[in-house]
């Protein structure tokens, strides 16, 4: 009997944010790598990358006149998961406790912890983003950019 291995990759909130921003200069090469992706992987995103992204692309500091709407927002996550799944369990505090204690992470990396987190409960190895340095803590995950670096 035949045995299919599924290779899962997480997708990090900045290139949800770049797929959205059609002025950055990433924006066309995170559409392509996503759409490349979706060959071969089954793409994730947990409720964090949700709110990350909702709070990114809506803030008028960032984005000034280019911000869009939570309603907007809501809409092109509701695209997303037509090609990209949610994840089915959320980070384990016990794990974050001990990812906590035996690291010396720094307060701004918490947040790229938890997404590590939630990858390991989930038995995701993979994630795509364009700041390979926010997850260079964790070895045990495979990180590409959007150029297929890794």
């Amino acid at each position: 009997m035949r045995r299919f291995i599924v290779n899962k990759c997480f997708i990090d909130t900045n290139i949800l944010v770049y797929f959205s921003y059609g002025k950055s200069d990433f924006h066309q090469r995170s559409k392509d790598k996503l759409k490349e992706l979706t060959k071969s992987y089954q793409l994730f995103i947990s409720n964090q990358v949700i709110l990350e992204y909702i709070n990114t692309i809506t803030n008028e500091k960032v984005f000034k006149e280019n911000a869009i709407s939570i309603k907007e927002a809501v809409e092109n996550i509701d695209l997303f998961l037509t090609f990209i799944e949610l994840t089915s369990i959320q980070a384990d505090y016990q794990r974050l406790r001990g990812n906590l204690l035996k690291t010396d992470i720094p307060r701004s990396k918490l947040f790229d912890m938890n997404i590590y987190a939630t990858m390991i409960e989930n038995q995701i190895d993979t994630i795509l983003t364009v700041n390979m340095k926010d997850f260079e803590l964790f070895k045990d995950i495979k990180v590409i950019d959007i150029e297929g670096k890794a």
